[in-house]
């Protein structure tokens, strides 16, 4: 991952300031797609096999690595999630495998305010996840196609994975009967003019 912070470190992209100024503001999105060319031939993007996952190697889902496609796209708020990741990671992991941060913006349709708002926030978790990703605690794996098991696969190659998804079922059910009684939810729209809802959860 040297080469990825070098190449940052060159652009000026080294805190958070920089990242917002040049992507938000001083980039066009011509040199936004450009500099991510050259990052994703810095990254060294690893491709675990069945072997790599064990009871100490994980793969984190969209919302704990705060992809932009994850739960919510807020920076402070994907920064907090990947602080709970990194955290968990160095105390509790022998590696940790996240998708590419950078990988579908070859192909991205969204628009130009979305580009620089999500590539934006993905360069602030990439310096936020330098220590780890440096030490190699943390790896970035292609996200298309990806890697993922149906419930099927994960029995025949994940050790323990019937044990550990039996008791997993059994916890989320005594969860849901103490907490579903005491949780409400709420569909919300913004204003009479649109069609932009949201949900709003309250609980214990």
């Amino acid at each position: 991952m040297n080469k990825v912070f070098d190449l940052l470190q060159k652009h000026g992209l080294t805190n958070d300031e920089q990242i917002q100024s040049a992507i938000m503001h001083g980039w066009g999105v011509k040199d936004i797609f450009d500099f991510n060319d050259r990052l994703l031939e810095a990254i060294n993007v690893h491709a675990p096999g069945n072997a790599d996952i064990t009871a100490f190697n994980f793969i984190a889902n969209s919302d704990l690595s705060a992809q932009h496609k994850g739960a919510c796209i807020e920076w402070n708020c994907r920064l907090r999630r990947v602080d709970c990741l990194a955290r968990f990671a160095a105390l509790y992991s022998d590696r940790v495998y996240i998708q590419n941060y950078f990988a579908d913006y070859a192909h991205a349709s969204n628009s130009e305010f979305d580009l620089r708002y999500f590539y934006t926030g993905d360069l602030k978790i990439l310096l936020k996840l330098r220590p780890l990703l440096e030490s190699g605690i943390l790896c970035l794996i292609q996200s298309e196609p990806g890697f993922h098991l149906c419930a099927s696969c994960a029995a025949k190659f994940i050790p323990g994975f019937e044990s550990i998804s039996s008791k997993l079922e059994k916890q989320v059910d005594a969860l849901s009967e103490e907490y579903l009684p005491k949780t409400h939810a709420a569909v919300l729209r913004y204003s009479p003019l649109d069609d932009i809802c949201t949900i709003g959860v309250k609980g214990p």
